[in-house]
């Protein structure tokens, strides 16, 4: 069987990715996956372990949360294992999702394996995602956006009931794995509606059957906006009334909110991999291919571009981000164009080698980079391999039925020792809490690296409480770590 080399170049893609992807859990074989987004997830999927399944909880959407589940049931893992696991599996997946995608969207198999090299290789946003725990946002936006755009497409250029069933499916899954992706989809799939609906209604007698498919399409839309409200209301309701009555949720967010620099965008992405996508924007615009594709990824950069400068909205980083996928359909169609103009194959072969040539240079300067490997997520680690002799002197130290209070340095200890853990979230909250619960252990953990309090709500008020639980009367120390973690037993 001959392969094409536009797969080879797919397969090289996936491989460089695969390896990057696992070297953190397989070979730094860290306990914890990278930032504080995962303990956040752990819970719910240790519930839907334990049972509780459902793809909701007070308006959060709980996708991301059962897929996990369901693999950790097949495979046999703890809510723990299956995220370290399953987590670097969406720096993968969007590979060969792209190369479907470009290869569909402009029928040309080079620009998919283009669109997908160029994100594996140069795409700093999604290696910065997993960093911080994104898991929802990954899955939702880098997987399944661009298979739901695609056949929103589809449905809009040969409406067939495939393409609509497809695309619906696809859109309902994103409502149930992260809120501000399927929020950001709808605002981005308008303009493709609205310009199709234009379309039927200007022109109904060239269009057959479409004016019905269009009628059916508004009932469904409807249709799911009634049925996910009640389940969203929750989580919208205080958002939608902070901009009704500020005019922006930059309150809600703080320091995220600051709209992002050049300089800022130009951190978020590898600036080469920014030029390719911006240059393929603009050639699209100005190309032969038919207007709904030009209205679809010329409105997906301008939208997030635009959000990624304003404090409306809250979040212009986590906007910039989203970017990747759509500068990579972008860089992908740019990359092709110019090899198909070369007619011979020569030619073709010199012009493949400059932008191949390219690339691997950027890629050699990445591992200068954050994010580089040999140890790429080691200062967004909550327990570095130091921490771990901790871990295992709280192991031998408990007996069972203890109670553990925690300073707020490790989000996931509840999920690294079998007993009961009671993270303190205030100084003031560390005497009412031993006095009212049966503790027999204090963990006083150092503040781990990159963790400041205006960006990680989780560590804000460290110091305080740190120092208020050494207060604490009645104690003796049973280890301490050189890292300044310090364990405890209460005398009673």
């Amino acid at each position: 069987m001959k392969l094409s080399p536009w797969l080879l170049l797919v397969l090289a893609a996936l491989a460089w990715r695969i390896i990057y992807a696992y070297w953190t859990p397989l070979v730094n074989r860290y306990v914890v996956p990278p930032g504080d987004d995962p303990a956040f997830h752990l819970p719910r999927i240790a519930d839907n372990l334990a049972g509780h399944w459902g793809l909701l909880e007070n308006g959060y959407p709980l996708g991301f949360h059962f897929v996990t589940a369901l693999v950790a049931k097949i495979a046999n893992w703890d809510a723990l294992t299956a995220i370290r696991l399953v987590g670097p599996a969406l720096l993968v997946l969007p590979i060969p999702i792209l190369y479907f995608v470009g290869k569909r969207l402009f029928s040309s198999a080079a620009a998919g394996a283009f669109a997908a090299a160029a994100w594996a290789f140069l795409a700093l946003a999604p290696v910065r995602a997993y960093g911080d725990g994104n898991y929802p946002n990954m899955l939702a936006g880098g997987v399944l956006l661009p298979l739901g755009l695609l056949f929103l497409l589809g449905s809009i250029r040969k409406p067939n009931r495939k393409t609509i069933i497809s695309t619906v499916v696809i859109f309902v899954a994103i409502a149930f794995i992260h809120h501000l992706t399927f929020a950001y989809s709808i605002v981005l799939a308008l303009p493709l509606l609205l310009w199709w609906s234009w379309q039927i209604l200007t022109h109904p007698e060239r269009k057959g059957n479409r004016p019905l498919i269009l009628a059916g399409a508004v009932v469904v839309a409807t249709g799911l906006g009634l049925l996910l409200w009640p389940f969203y209301k929750p989580l919208l309701l205080p958002f939608l009334e902070t901009l009704r009555t500020q005019g922006t949720l930059a309150s809600f967010f703080g320091a995220q909110s600051t709209p992002i620099t050049w300089q800022g965008l130009l951190e978020v992405h590898n600036p080469f991999f920014l030029m390719l996508g911006l240059a393929g924007g603009f050639l699209i615009l100005v190309s032969n291919l038919e207007r709904p594709i030009k209205v679809l990824l010329t409105g997906w950069i301008g939208l997030l571009w635009l959000l990624s400068t304003t404090s409306v909205f809250g979040l212009p980083e986590r906007f910039a981000r989203e970017l990747a996928v759509p500068l990579a359909l972008a860089a992908g169609y740019f990359l092709s164009f110019f090899f198909q103009q070369a007619k011979t194959w020569p030619g073709r072969l010199i012009f493949l080698a400059l932008p191949l040539l390219l690339i691997f240079s950027d890629w050699r300067a990445s591992f200068q980079r954050p994010f580089a490997l040999p140890d790429p997520y080691k200062p967004l680690i909550r327990v570095q391999h130091e921490e771990e002799f901790a871990l295992a002197a709280l192991r031998d130290a408990v007996p069972p039925g203890t109670t553990i209070l925690a300073n707020n340095s490790n989000p996931y200890l509840p999920f690294l020792v079998q007993e009961k853990v009671i993270i303190v979230p205030h100084p003031d909250q560390v005497t009412s809490l031993i006095a009212s619960q049966p503790i027999s252990l204090l963990y006083i953990g150092s503040r781990p690296p990159l963790t400041p309090e205006d960006i990680y709500p989780f560590y804000v008020s460290f110091d305080a409480i740190r120092e208020q639980m050494m207060a604490t009367p009645n104690k003796e120390k049973i280890a301490e770590l050189p890292s300044g973690t310090e364990i405890y037993r209460l005398s009673r």
